[in-house]
């Protein structure tokens, strides 16, 4: 062989041996955590310990979020940006770096933008106005700004009179203002309406504000203000520059009434090419829902979204990357078209807020939660974005408020992230993790409302199974590039201008089905047809051109089949001309009443998993074929061929639970696609990888039952290696129970470790090529060791384990770690009186929002094994 055919040769093994294993770990696929900072209390020992443990477990980031303190604890308080908090905020640089750990940080504390240095007039606007009901020929003497006025609004501002009769509008600002009292006799066509339209304050104060973080909620449509927002840190980071955080963050838009700004009248007329001021009466809705109110609040509502997106999300980013920096933003809830707004942004970010009904056998139910904002047609507006305009990543905060404190479980975790992977979200931000010094009590520094993805929680213990569960899925996830099917234009124009009611639109995710149901249930109907699209806005369509193939190219580089249009009543005469010029390129573009109906007129492949309610997302892969996550997240089952709606010679499956992977078995279809054999119970997840080609790896070892399971059912013993309040003493039983039937007072209000040891006789482990140990109902993960040997640790449904390997003929020992939640333990302190809630402003809220309520009022919850315990023989195929 010569010289250089050995290299080509060496080259491809190489190539081969990369492509069919797993994808490296990098940092930015490792899950990322929000860490608050309570008071900003933190010291370089406390950083430090915190920060090992989370590159312990397996957390490749944090985003430092000062709020709010804890009481008695004011001493130790860290004014935000003094110079003793750069100094700690260099020190977590530096250790972060050690460790390999990425920082980002919230541009602010709490939320919204906000602060002590924004002033009344830089602070956020609202529409103020007084009316005046005046009958024709009537003289009408006032004060524009009487006592009761100024003491609710202080620092407004006037900016219009006019009058307004049923047949025209006036301008009476000059005629009838005097030395700040309005003079005005009406014309005798009346009756009139005299509006005074002032800029006033929302007055709204940052939430959650961490000390030197307090004041008053920034004007983000106003550049002045959010510039001289933004100098506070050029000034901070001055000569500072080492320790500039990766990514500066943005909380989802939460900046309540804020519908003015100063210039609004002049940037309304620039705009729409009249006066919004003679208008006024329709945009309060003092006439109803007349008909040519729609039109007036889709202008007013495009000049806003404009100004939020032009003032602040743009002079943001630009700030930003002057400083080598990128940013993170949560676009929801902004008055503005979320969609531009997500694209304009490195990396955009959706949330999980709230607990999704998932029908799976053993997910058991974890007591009071909120209703799920995480249906695809809420998450897609960030990926859709990221995917439309090349955003290698789409975040998401997660989690927030899945359960009430202390009783979530990992268990829970991994289905509600499994379903934001499917909407295209690739990195997971957990909400969150309260800083905690190291030596500090149970339960630990809270937040109130968040999952607690911190030392200090009970989930801690094994949490590192669901870090690189996510590690694995989401190195998938980064790889290659989206393959969604078909663009479904979003009809922002039509959505604002139907939406009547209050004249302020947020786009809020709790409230996105009562705004534009319509929207939600075309996604439905398109993934139901088993196809999956992103969302297409009129603005974003400027970035898709058209292949030699008909197809649909954005600015990231991602290929799209088709655009469908819904029937709206309102779509921009720009927008028709653009999606003209597309199909006259050659693409295809289809106006339909019915969405399913249009896009399976298309002959497009669907994939029949979608169409079976099957949860999945498909992306190209380097190797010229896709990647997907496929997870089934109802009682269902796969197990048998499934067709692919793409080509391939062959397939890989992997295991992003176990870390196995091997060869699937393939099989041509009837249409020449490639069939593969999956299996796949309820609650399991798997990620497949094809190839145009054949490769060359260790085959996928399919199971099938073997035999008559093994029920572990007697000589079980029980001991606390960890437990507060420490448990002393070994129990025996023959009666396998969660520990909570011990015959202990204490084990009935311990949060901890349960060590379950038993010695089982097998004899021939011969008889099957493996052995699966089924835990059952497992309060809430267990470690597990056979025969002195790690056997793994099963934290998400189904809780069972391969343990073939480790087993011999005859006798065996199994220990099992189980970790419970520390409900029982907190349920004991609120009932024993003990004062574990200090924390200030929001201290402990419930989930479900009631005013008065106490965890003492729990049942005892299950810890341990609630099951009975099996081994289960299973062959290979």
């Amino acid at each position: 062989m010569s010289l250089l055919a050995a290299v080509f040769a060496v080259q491809s093994a190489v190539a081969d041996s990369y492509v069919t294993d797993w994808y490296p770990e990098t940092v930015e696929n490792r899950p990322f955590v929000r860490w608050w900072w309570h008071g900003s209390a933190v010291d370089s020992v406390g950083l430090t310990y915190n920060l090992e443990e989370f590159a312990r477990k397996g957390i490749g980031g944090v985003e430092i979020t000062p709020i709010y303190g804890v009481k008695g604890n004011e001493a130790n308080d860290i004014p935000y940006l003094s110079d003793k908090w750069m100094a700690m905020l260099g020190h977590t640089v530096s250790e972060a770096g050690r460790l390999g750990v990425q920082v980002d940080m919230n541009n602010g504390t709490g939320w919204p933008f906000g602060g002590p240095h924004v002033t009344p007039a830089m602070s956020a606007r609202k529409l103020v106005t007084r009316r005046w009901d005046v009958a024709g020929g009537e003289m009408v003497c006032d004060s524009i700004f009487p006592g009761d006025f100024i003491r609710k609004q202080p620092d407004a501002t006037l900016q219009r009179i006019v009058a307004i009769s049923s047949s025209r509008s006036l301008d009476i600002s000059e005629q009838a203002l005097s030395g700040g009292v309005l003079r005005w006799k009406s014309p005798a066509d009346g009756p009139w309406r005299v509006y005074a339209i002032y800029s006033g304050r929302t007055y709204q104060k940052v939430k959650r504000a961490a000390p030197g973080g307090e004041g008053l909620v920034l004007n983000h449509y106003d550049s002045i203000a959010v510039k001289h927002y933004l100098s506070r840190f050029d000034r901070a980071f001055e000569g500072r520059e080492r320790m500039m955080p990766d990514t500066f963050f943005n909380d989802s838009y939460e900046v309540y009434g804020s519908d003015w700004s100063d210039g609004l009248l002049d940037e309304f007329r620039r705009d729409h090419g009249y006066d919004l001021a003679l208008r006024i009466d329709d945009l309060l809705g003092d006439n109803g829902e007349s008909p040519s109110r729609g039109r007036l609040l889709h202008d007013y509502r495009m000049t806003l979204g404009r100004l939020l997106e032009e003032n602040f999300t743009r002079v943001w980013t630009a700030w930003a990357h002057s400083h080598n920096a990128r940013i993170r933003n949560q676009s929801h809830g902004s008055p503005a078209n979320i969609l531009d707004l997500y694209a304009a942004v490195d990396i955009p970010e959706c949330e999980s807020f709230g607990q999704t009904d998932f029908n799976i056998p053993g997910l058991h139910p974890t007591g009071p939660s909120r209703p799920s904002d995480s249906a695809p047609a809420v998450l897609k507006f960030a990926s859709s974005a990221a995917h439309l305009a090349g955003k290698r990543q789409t975040s998401a905060e997660t989690l927030t408020w899945l359960t009430e404190h202390f009783r979530t479980p990992l268990s829970r975790c991994k289905p509600e992230i499994d379903q934001m992977f499917c909407a295209g979200v690739n990195h997971v931000y957990f909400h969150g993790a309260p800083y905690s010094p190291k030596d500090v009590s149970f339960p630990g520094w809270l937040f109130y409302a968040s999952v607690n993805m911190s030392p200090t929680a009970s989930l801690w213990n094994d949490a590192d199974g669901l870090f690189r569960y996510i590690s694995r899925v989401q190195s998938f996830l980064t790889a290659g590039s989206p393959d969604n099917d078909v663009l479904l234009y979003f009809p922002y124009e039509d959505v604002i201008t139907r939406q009547g009611g209050g004249h302020y639109l947020m786009f809020d995710i709790h409230k996105m089905g009562r705004v534009m149901p319509d929207v939600g249930s075309w996604i439905d109907d398109i993934m139901n047809a088993g196809y999956d699209p992103d969302y297409l806005s009129d603005r974003l369509i400027d970035s898709l051109t058209v292949t030699s193939g008909g197809m649909l190219l954005s600015r990231g580089g991602n290929c799209y089949r088709a655009v469908i249009v819904p029937r709206v009543a309102v779509i921009p005469d720009a927008t028709l001309e653009k999606l003209k010029k597309l199909s006259d390129a050659g693409a295809r573009i289809v106006f339909s009443d019915d969405v399913r109906s249009a896009v399976e007129s298309l002959g497009i492949e669907p994939e029949t998993l979608r169409r079976s309610g099957v949860s999945m997302i498909r992306r190209r892969n380097e190797a010229g074929g896709h990647n997907y996550f496929i997870s089934m997240l109802r009682d269902s089952v796969i197990d048998g061929w499934v067709h692919l709606a793409v080509p391939a010679r062959s397939a890989m499956i992997f295991d992003p639970l176990s870390g196995k992977k091997g060869v699937a078995a393939t099989r041509d279809g009837d249409d020449g696609n490639v069939e593969v054999k999956l299996r796949l119970a309820p609650g399991e997840s798997i990620l497949l990888k094809t190839f145009p080609y054949d490769v060359d790896a260790e085959p996928w070892r399919y199971i099938a039952s073997q035999g008559t399971p093994l029920e572990i059912g007697r000589g079980w013993s029980v001991e606390f290696p960890k437990s507060d309040p420490p448990i002393d003493g070994t129990f025996f039983t023959d009666t396998l129970c969660e520990w909570t039937r011990l015959p202990d007072p204490r084990v009935l209000v311990n949060s901890g470790t349960a060590r379950y040891r038993v010695k089982v006789d097998i004899p021939d482990a011969s008889v099957a090529d493996t052995w699966l140990l089924d835990l059952g109902d497992v309060r809430e993960s267990a470690r597990v060791m056979v025969n002195g040997e790690d056997a793994g640790c099963a934290w998400a449904v189904p809780m069972v384990l391969d343990i073939g390997s480790l087993l011999v003929t005859g006798e065996n020992e199994l220990v099992i770690d189980v970790t419970n939640l520390p409900a029982n333990r907190i349920a004991d302190y609120e009932r024993r009186g003990v004062k574990w809630r200090i924390f200030k402003d929001a201290n402990i809220a419930s989930v479900t929002n009631a005013k008065k309520f106490s965890f003492g009022d729990w049942d005892v919850q299950p810890g341990g094994l609630n099951s009975s315990v099996k081994l289960i023989p299973v062959r290979y195929e």
